[in-house]
């Protein structure tokens, strides 16, 4: 029977000191007690083998041992000296995974905006994602970088109010949207045939949010973008009532914990941010422009969210297709995504005579690449550490 290596053992101790974490608190005292239990016991399986080579002399020279020759450890005593160093390793592997859980649980629920709840604030922030419209009111994910003029860290919802007059059906010349209002055609809202028969059209959340956006007279926004609001007022994330989804924990997961609210005649976009979270940021608009060139709704969207997990522009109907049928998971991107990148690479460096070593060291950034192109998010992070630890194989 094939041994396991010893690295497997090492990582499931450390998946199982994160997953304790995330479960139970265990005391530092605790911890302590096991780390130091550890390293006495590593002490102990390494001292066994130097006591052994300087200690242990073979007294028949007939039998094959000469006398005040040192020994060797017998493989026994090398399995059992390997098996407590394993042991000793693996609880130390299991408290640094629940030491580092722990702390990324607490820097998550750290929060500078919490304790401004009720107030009204300045506030410089950074777009992280397409808008949304949800009835009247705009919703953004943005990372605030600035509160009353100090620097800040910090990821929240900015909802705007939209006003009443830019959502009313007689504001709007053009098709009748989800929302319930009209979308003007000129804005370049996708929009779809309805699959409900009802002889209505229908627009994604995100297509409708830029039809408001276009008719206020304010750029896409979009990620990267820098916005500015003089009176934000900082509420606390919904409630949940019992039996539904849990929204506000997930957004707290994500070190989400307030909600900015302002009316939509308050932003200002005064620019975008530049470096190397620049850069991906122009690639990602040039990508989700690029997969909806010539394509029209919905094939367009759905590609966008098959290939950058970007599903904002998919519109309501097309999403419950997907879900009636269970496909909607390829809207989402994960393992198979990678996997296909690389094979796609690699069967094309293979057409061309690339050595198997080289289109590895090729393979391995394309992955890293994509995953921060998509977002990086948890699901593409793991496909992608999964990925890069397949082609090292």
């Amino acid at each position: 029977m094939r041994r396991v290596p010893a690295t497997h053992f090492l990582l499931a101790a450390y998946t199982t000191g994160v997953c304790v974490a995330l479960a139970w608190q265990v005391p530092f005292w605790t911890l302590a007690a096991i780390g130091g239990a550890a390293v006495l016991l590593i002490l102990a399986a390494t001292e066994a083998p130097v006591r052994d080579r300087l200690g242990v002399t073979k007294r028949h020279v007939g039998a094959g041992e000469c006398q005040g020759v040192r020994c060797e450890p017998t493989r026994r005593q090398r399995h059992a000296i390997s098996a407590g160093t394993l042991l000793g390793l693996v609880l130390l592997f299991a408290v640094a995974g629940h030491t580092v859980a722990e702390w990324r649980l607490a820097s998550i629920a750290h929060s500078v905006l919490k304790p401004l709840i009720g107030r009204t604030v300045t506030v410089r922030a950074v777009i992280g994602g397409l808008p949304k419209l949800q009835g009247t009111r705009l919703q953004v994910p943005v990372r605030v970088i600035q509160v009353n003029g100090r620097p800040v860290r910090e990821g929240a919802q900015l909802e705007l109010k939209v006003p009443q007059s830019s959502t009313s059906a007689a504001a709007w010349p053009g098709q009748t949207g989800a929302s319930g209002f009209r979308l003007p055609t000129s804005a370049g809202a996708a929009i779809s045939s309805d699959r409900a028969g009802n002889g209505q059209d229908v627009v994604s959340a995100s297509a409708a949010a830029a039809s408001v956006l276009s008719q206020a007279g304010l750029p896409p926004l979009d990620e990267g973008a820098l916005v500015t609001l003089a009176a934000v007022r900082v509420e606390a994330l919904p409630e949940t009532l019992p039996g539904e989804f849990n929204y506000a924990r997930y957004l707290e997961r994500r070190g989400e914990h307030v909600v900015l609210a302002a009316p939509l005649s308050d932003v200002r976009c005064v620019g975008r941010r530049g470096g190397l979270s620049g850069l991906i940021d122009r690639l990602r608009r040039s990508a989700r422009t690029r997969l909806n060139a010539g394509l029209s709704p919905p094939v367009g969207p759905v590609l966008q969210g098959m290939v950058l997990g970007d599903a904002d522009a998919v519109d309501s109907g097309s999403l419950t297709d997907f879900r009636r049928s269970g496909l909607l998971h390829i809207l989402a991107v994960s393992g198979e995504n990678v996997v296909l990148l690389c094979t796609i690479w690699s069967s094309g460096l293979l057409l061309v005579g690339v050595p198997r070593t080289l289109r590895t060291l090729i393979c391995l950034p394309v992955i890293v690449v994509y995953v921060v192109l998509t977002g990086a998010s948890p699901s593409i992070v793991r496909a992608g550490i999964a990925g890069c630890v397949g082609l090292l194989a």
